[in-house]
């Protein structure tokens, strides 16, 4: 993540870079990792020859701060961090509502979005004719407006009004989101060691249904067996061969001093 540039784009004007917390060069280098396989594997069909995949999981990342670096191309100026605001936007904020950690984002990327947010929120925003004049304050004016809303309420009445806006969803409204429940996203599946769990459906349908899961994430070593015996035949002598000199195992170890 340091290596891609992301932190620099991330957190408030004042603050030092800062980190997502969130390991999106495995999430992003699998997804080209799999693009990358079946680019091989057609390349392989129609020629016969097979290929060395090299998958950068920091140049994977490139697209994520995209915009840093295109502005940086375009005026040799390194943008600055914004927060939660965007430019060429206002407002753009996350904003507290009612509940006691429940928030909502709400966007505003044109004049007749504007108009509808201030009618909605008045008398709130009554004093603001410029909605880029002065950001810290608008800001403030939302908040003191959504501190008394419902958020999902809110969003609600705001989307109806074709205002952009999403209340910030917690792991425990995800886990029961009725539009979620009503996709099936959310597979149990037994798995040994944790148990029964929610496993999240692939992000897309096939004819209108999830892809059913098959079986649970495997286990260390799980499957050694069926791959180096089953698919790529080695012998069984061979295989107890690689378990007795600690190549292969299902337990962790330690790394030798």
């Amino acid at each position: 993540e340091q290596a891609s540039g992301l932190p620099h784009l991330n957190g408030l004007e004042q603050d030092p870079p800062t980190m997502q917390h969130v390991a999106f060069g495995d999430a992003v280098g699998g997804l080209n990792g799999a693009a990358a396989l079946l680019v091989a594997l057609r390349y392989q069909a129609r020629s016969g020859e097979g290929q060395f995949v090299d998958v950068s999981q920091v140049e994977g990342l490139f697209p994520l701060g995209a915009h840093g670096i295109m502005a940086y191309s375009a005026t040799q100026s390194l943008p600055s961090r914004t927060g939660n605001r965007r430019d060429g936007t206002s407002p753009h904020g996350v904003y507290q509502c009612a509940g006691a950690d429940d928030w909502l984002v709400i966007q505003i990327f044109n004049d007749a979005q504007w108009q509808a947010l201030r009618t909605v929120a008045a008398p709130n925003l009554d004093g603001f004719d410029d909605r880029f004049a002065d950001p810290e304050e608008l800001d403030r004016c939302i908040a003191s407006w959504t501190a008394h809303q419902n958020a999902q309420e809110l969003m609600y009445r705001l989307q109806s009004l074709r205002i952009p806006a999403a209340a910030s969803n917690k792991a425990s409204t995800l886990l029961n989101d009725p539009h979620l429940q009503a996709q099936n996203h959310w597979q149990w599946m037994d798995r040994a060691l944790v148990g029964n769990q929610p496993n999240p459906s692939p992000p897309f349908r096939a004819n209108g249904r999830a892809v059913q899961i098959r079986s649970p994430a495997p286990t260390l070593g799980q499957h050694n067996h069926e791959v180096l015996v089953g698919e790529l035949g080695i012998s069984q002598q061979q295989y107890e061969q690689l378990i007795e000199r600690g190549t292969i195992g299902d337990r962790p170890r330690m790394p030798r001093k």
